[in-house]
């Protein structure tokens, strides 16, 4: 990419940023971040083809922080359960702190599904040793992915909201069905 293409993909990713955290996820549109920006709307689609994709950008890096948490967590504890108690923990608190822009990107019904993308794919692996292990393949991969979307936004915004349950018990109920019920 050239280095002013890149540039401009960077100011998009930071103003929309800006404007997530001041007015929320929902409220901003395309349009608002271009007008923001001074460029014209075919630009920013040049860049990012929906809001989704802007959000993935967006949580990209900061998802990446999160794995490498994760990942010291299996380095440090000792059995599988207790590794996936504090990575739940961990995936719990970023989806508090990033729930508008999470919904955003699993949201998206543009070119691409949130189940396609290197983040999901990460989570995956990542889970699959600990609450697979000891199944068949297929079973281990359904099992996951089962995991993956009791954890999608969607999932956790109805029972921390709408259950009223905490990040503590959403997770105790989680180590309960995918962990300890094998």
């Amino acid at each position: 990419m050239r280095k002013d293409a890149q540039n401009n993909k960077q100011r998009i990713e930071r103003k929309a940023h800006e404007l997530f955290q001041t007015y929320g996820v929902t409220q901003v549109s395309m349009n608002q971040i271009a007008n923001a920006l001074g460029m014209g709307i075919g630009t920013l689609y040049r860049h990012f083809g929906d809001k989704g994709s802007l959000c993935y950008q967006i949580t990209h890096t900061d998802f990446y922080l999160l794995i490498e948490d994760m990942q010291r967590i299996a380095q440090v504890e000792a059995s599988k359960r207790e590794i996936f108690i504090h990575s739940i923990d961990l995936f719990l608190n970023f989806k508090l702190a990033n729930q508008a822009i999470l919904s955003c990107v699993e949201n998206t019904t543009k070119k691409w599904s949130f189940k396609e993308t290197d983040i999901y794919q990460t989570l995956f692996n990542y889970y699959l040793p600990l609450v697979g292990h000891d199944l068949d393949e297929m079973l281990a991969k359904f099992k996951v992915d089962a995991l993956l979307n009791t954890l999608s936004t969607q999932n956790y915004e109805f029972q921390h909201d709408g259950r009223g349950l905490t990040n503590k018990q959403i997770r105790d109920q989680l180590v309960t069905i995918f962990f300890d019920h094998n």
